[in-house]
């Protein structure tokens, strides 16, 4: 079973391959996102997937370039994303799965 900084480095190379293969059986079925910039909270693994695959495919096609890299907050590893501007990205994790994410 994967501790939290485990599952936390595996988030960030999500991030910085631009591929959620990194994460897929990593997150619980009930994984639970929410963000500042989507207009309302994903509520399931497979939906936050599919998210997170246009957006990496937007990103890609924009030539954007994104980072992760890890970080600390309230004592826990979160990431910190920068593309243009730095975002704290809280990763909530429970028996080895991520549940929940946050920026």
């Amino acid at each position: 079973m994967k501790t939290h900084k485990e599952l936390a480095i595996e988030f960030a190379k999500t991030w910085n391959n631009l591929d959620s293969s990194y994460i897929r059986d990593l997150l619980s079925q009930n994984f639970h996102y929410s963000s500042q910039w989507v207009f309302s909270d994903i509520e399931n693994k497979n939906d936050f997937l599919e998210y997170l695959d246009c957006k990496f495919k937007a990103i890609t096609n924009s030539g954007g370039i994104l980072t992760a890299e890890l970080g600390i907050y309230n004592n826990k590893y979160c990431l910190v994303l920068t593309q243009d501007t730095k975002v704290t990205f809280l990763i909530e994790t429970e028996d080895g799965k991520i549940i929940s994410a946050s920026s």
